[in-house]
């Protein structure tokens, strides 16, 4: 488990996150974006100040990542904003997309500080049941809080077709 950083010591380091996202599979999407919500939430732990553009513009009324056209206007705008910041922390848990890899390429290319990491746990539910997932990395809470599956998806609609 990470450690948490106090507030007052945090430094708030801008990070771009990069991990797995599309897939043909839709069960796959969703693990993804359960993946990229715990690795916003493992950094945001760390005292840093994440951004993944994956995270964000794959939203209902954004982009649709499942059109190319509208997928790869989504990447070229997540690689513009990827340049500004000064690291990339790629997390390794679902492996390295065509994506990710780009991302890697760009970093050398702009002599950006990268980071491979991976998040304490996920290795026990590399094929996990997308519900537990959920409850251990996306929502945590004590065991007699732990929240039902109409109480996760009430707050991720996106789940309710899992």
């Amino acid at each position: 488990m990470t450690e948490i950083i106090p507030l007052y010591k945090c430094q708030w380091r801008p990070v771009i996150i990069e991990s797995p996202y599309g897939n043909e599979d839709r069960i796959e999407v969703m693990r993804n974006e359960v993946y990229c919500r715990a690795a916003i939430r493992d950094c945001l732990q760390r005292g840093e100040a994440p951004f993944a553009s994956h995270g964000l513009y794959p939203l209902p009324g954004i982009l649709k990542d499942h059109v190319a056209e509208e997928r790869q206007r989504g990447m070229r705008a997540g690689f513009a904003i990827a340049e500004l910041f000064p690291t990339r922390i790629f997390y390794m848990d679902r492996g390295l997309s065509s994506g990710m890899w780009q991302g890697v390429i760009k970093a050398r290319e702009l002599n950006q500080c990268v980071s491979f990491r991976r998040i304490s746990g996920w290795e026990s539910v590399l094929f996990f049941d997308l519900k537990e997932a959920v409850r251990r990395f996306v929502m945590p809470a004590p065991l007699d809080e732990v929240p039902t599956w109409d109480q996760i998806t009430e707050h991720y609609p996106t789940l309710k077709a899992a």
